[in-house]
């Protein structure tokens, strides 16, 4: 099971079945099994709100690997759609432009391949960010980037999806970019509107390490 998620209380049926070896005859029966989910408590009533519920499981399409990350958070949170604030109203700018959608996207050809190959790693997206302008990836170890599908650019949500969420719903969030070579940090400083405050993230970034 992968580490990027963690575990919950849920109402039990009936597990005894589960604890009937005589070797464990002595322990306690738990009142609630663990399972395991990606979203952290407090986001439930948000994900909630949004048709999610605990145990929630949808069918996940044959590209994506059942031994990665990405497979569980899919069949857990596909076809859900969030906005930065809980309304529904998709003409108001910050829900329609900050829609994530889950679901899975097929991978860019010119920004995710150089970036699996330096961080030694598979990216799988999972959602649709900005209104379908850039993609969420989630790596084999679970850690969750970002990639625009409009221009180039690729950055940091975070090191886990629980570390990510909040940055996606923040308001404030500036996105740690990254930078493949010392040729694309230049470009990157060129392109900038005003001075980088944030060195880029490149790929022997401790931030990047373990991905």
């Amino acid at each position: 099971m992968s580490s990027v998620a963690h575990a919950v209380a849920t109402p039990r049926n009936d597990v005894r079945g589960v604890y009937s070896d005589k070797r464990f005859a002595a322990l306690p029966e738990p009142s609630y099994p663990f399972r395991m989910t990606l979203v952290p408590d407090e986001f439930r009533a948000r994900f909630e709100r949004k048709g999610w519920y605990p145990g929630r499981q949808v069918p996940v399409g044959p590209r994506v690997p059942k031994d990665h990350p990405a497979h569980q958070a899919l069949a857990e949170l596909g076809g859900l759609c969030l906005t930065r604030t809980d309304g529904d109203d998709m003409t108001d700018y910050d829900n329609y432009f900050e829609l994530v959608e889950f679901q899975y996207l097929e991978p860019d050809q010119e920004q995710t391949p150089p970036w699996e190959r330096a961080l030694n790693t598979r990216l799988v997206a999972i959602a649709a960010v900005d209104s379908q302008h850039g993609a969420m990836l989630m790596s084999s170890r679970g850690f969750i980037f970002g990639v625009s599908q409009i221009h180039h650019g690729f950055w940091l949500y975070g090191r886990s999806f629980a570390e990510a969420l909040p940055k996606i719903y923040s308001v404030a969030f500036r996105a740690q970019h990254m930078v493949i070579d010392a040729h694309a940090r230049l470009e990157f400083i060129h392109s900038s509107i005003g001075p980088v405050t944030d060195e880029p993230l490149g790929p022997e970034s401790p931030k990047l390490q373990g991905a």
